[in-house]
């Protein structure tokens, strides 16, 4: 079984990637890469999920040049505010568009 986590670089994310990477390969969706040590079953894609076409793509690439076959997705992925801002109107745009294009993912890999 091989499973995409989005937000593989936050708090929760960096540390249920490490513990699934034991029995499981994990394809670690965040923005940015090198978080992880490659050898450990864990395929890193620095995308964009705000981006679909482009996540979508370099998670497609991962899948075929390692001849993976996603089976679950779970999406921890956030845009966080600032702390003075809590009201601040493009994090709450951004982390429904992100959600939504989580969604279309999943759809588009057959979960």
């Amino acid at each position: 079984m091989t499973i995409i986590i989005t937000g593989a670089k936050g708090i929760i994310g960096k540390q249920l990637t490490r513990i699934l990477a034991k029995d499981y390969p994990i394809i670690a969706v965040s923005r940015r890469r090198g978080q992880f040590d490659l050898n450990d079953g864990i395929f890193e894609a620095g995308v964009d999920l705000l981006n679909f076409e482009a996540s979508l793509k370099q998670i497609k690439e991962i899948c075929l040049t390692h001849n993976l076959t996603p089976d679950c997705l779970i999406h921890l992925a956030a845009q966080t505010c600032n702390p003075n801002d809590v009201n601040d109107l493009n994090v709450l745009l951004n982390n429904t568009k992100l959600a939504y294009n989580v969604g279309l993912l999943g759809k588009e890999l057959g979960l």
